[in-house]
């Protein structure tokens, strides 16, 4: 028993060294792409995806701002590919890297794409959804528009100034209810009235 157990010592003292040595030199050969994705001013952007073009490699930011993935070696050749960030509202970044064995170290500076943020839309049923993909109208009014109304309140401000909305008031007292009517008098349900949602 004792010669069977010291053969099998043996053994494991040859073979674990060879395996280590085995899986660090098989492991050498992939490429570790780590980075920070942050705005223009410095803050992280937590969420933001930072992928490989063409491949299906890639990760999303943690809380910091922070990246990592790992590409298999099997796929590393010292080829040129570009690694892209994308975050919403922000502008998407693309940078040419060589993907080589090792640690390769690419941060990200986004900037705020005003047309992004204008064409992305919350609905009612708490989704967001590219304003051109909705099926239905949607008006946009600017906020100056409002503030220089002078109006009591600022459903009363909108009064003509979105298409197919109808604003009344209900009275010509002060601090009456004002009635809103959309896309005219006919309905199949009868409720013309809208939902507001915050």
């Amino acid at each position: 028993m004792k010669k069977l157990l010291s053969t099998f010592l043996i053994c494991a003292s040859i073979l674990t060294p060879a395996f280590v040595f085995s899986q660090s030199v098989f492991g050498q050969g992939g490429a570790n792409i780590v980075g920070v994705v942050t705005d223009d001013v410095g803050n992280p952007l937590p969420g933001a995806n930072v992928i490989i073009e063409g491949m299906k490699y890639g990760a999303a930011s943690n809380t910091e701002g922070e990246y990592s993935f790992v590409v298999p070696s099997g796929v590393v050749k010292n080829q040129q590919v570009n690694l892209v960030a994308r975050f919403i509202g922000y502008r998407s970044q693309k940078a040419a890297i060589t993907l080589s064995p090792g640690t390769i170290t690419h941060n990200f500076k986004l900037e705020v794409d005003v047309l992004k943020l204008e064409s992305v839309v919350v609905t009612g049923v708490g989704a967001t959804q590219m304003k051109e993909k909705l099926g239905v109208a949607i008006a946009k009014v600017a906020p100056e528009l409002v503030e220089n109304a002078d109006q009591p309140n600022i459903v009363s401000a909108l009064s003509g100034k979105v298409a197919n909305v109808e604003i009344t008031k209900t009275s010509g007292d002060a601090g009456t209810n004002t009635y809103i009517r959309i896309r005219g008098p006919a309905s199949i349900d009868r409720g013309n009235q809208p939902l507001f949602v915050v």
